[in-house]
């Protein structure tokens, strides 16, 4: 079969990373790059040894592409789809899928139009300890799924954070509104349709073109199921951790140490003191042995090429069979813009807050 000839739109950070992702993915070639700065197009270009534009219609048709990967900022997202799936392009979207959940609408509409395959670079569940997280749930393995939260905290020294001109902070939600997808997929991919209970936002850092830097979020399944979040932007240290409870068994996921803790149910140990001495015990005992496997886990996959900056490429992958052989989306568009929904009630109180 022959390969599928893929063009990447936008030259930035994001861009290089699914270049080097899609250099990687079996039956396709990476053949052109588009960015409406010539120059910046024109030097990624050159050093990746590709064809480069500045219009996406003229790189489709020129370089016969077949396959578009969209990393531009969000309020182009849903244009830029739209015109590659009319022009005959499957398309991978880089998060978030759209800036509103009009836009989601638009982008699904033209799909059922065009018969073109789209998915959203949703990432976060795709590395090793989230697939691993997954394949337990879907077990049954954890139970019933009874709570679930996530923590994430990032430095004041983060690339977007500290660009006061970054077009992160122009968007509905600021700084919140540009990576929120990544914490509420988690929630939607584990826990199915949620609603946004409560959010609250407070200034502690030290960046003053960021009004609010922490953020806490309550979610509810429209099965009842509590989800929470809680995002601190000015921290002194980074984590990602969400944790996963269910009635047989809880998971910490740590995307940043790139472990899962697996904690069942503590057997009884008697009362007293040293009851309790034993049952601490076993917990660590528990927690210290796969730290140590999941740390030799990540190794591997540091050298396997799928470490936790490379697991766009398990997206690809799985987009590509999704292409090829009509298997199942890695991501379906309709889970994607329910991410836009939930970001946009959240931003739309973070707004209000400000």
């Amino acid at each position: 079969m022959q390969n599928l000839n893929v063009g990447i739109v936008g030259c930035g950070y994001a861009g290089d990373i699914h270049i080097r992702s899609w250099r990687r993915a079996k039956g396709a070639k990476l053949v052109a790059v588009c960015d409406i700065d010539e120059a910046k197009a024109a030097e990624t270009a050159k050093h990746w040894g590709l064809e480069y534009y500045t219009n996406l219609e003229e790189m489709c048709k020129k370089s016969q592409v077949s396959v578009v990967s969209i990393v531009t900022p969000p309020t182009t997202h849903a244009q830029l789809a739209i015109q590659a799936m009319e022009l005959g392009c499957d398309v991978l979207v880089e998060k978030p899928f759209t800036d509103t959940y009009e836009n989601a609408d638009a982008v699904i509409e033209c799909i059922k139009r065009t018969g073109r395959k789209l998915t959203v670079s949703h990432n976060r569940i795709f590395c090793a300890p989230w697939q691993r997280a997954r394949s337990l749930m879907a077990a049954g393995d954890m139970g019933d799924i009874t709570g679930m939260t996530l923590t994430m905290l990032t430095s004041h020294l983060d690339d977007q954070a500290r660009d006061e001109n970054h077009w992160a902070h122009r968007l509905k939600g600021g700084f919140f509104g540009e990576s929120m997808p990544h914490l509420i997929y988690p929630f939607t991919s584990v826990l199915g349709n949620c609603h946004v209970k409560h959010v609250s936002a407070t200034k502690v850092g030290r960046l003053p073109w960021m009004p609010l830097d922490e953020l806490a979020v309550t979610l509810v399944s429209d099965n009842g199921v509590l989800g929470s979040i809680y995002w601190h932007a000015d921290a002194t240290t980074q984590e990602h951790i969400t944790d996963i409870y269910g009635s047989k068994m809880s998971l910490k996921v740590n995307e940043f140490t790139y472990t899962l803790i697996k904690n069942k149910a503590l057997f009884p140990e008697g009362s007293g003191a040293l009851g309790n001495l034993l049952a601490r015990f076993r917990l660590n005992a528990r927690v210290i042995t796969q730290t140590i496997s999941s740390t030799i886990r990540s190794i591997l996959s540091v050298i396997r090429k799928r470490s936790a900056h490379q697991v766009l490429s398990v997206v690809i992958e799985q987009f590509m069979d999704s292409i090829r052989y009509d298997k199942p989306l890695p991501v379906e568009p309709a889970e994607a813009r329910e991410v836009v929904r939930l970001t946009g009630e959240i931003c739309d109180e973070v707004e209000r807050i400000k």
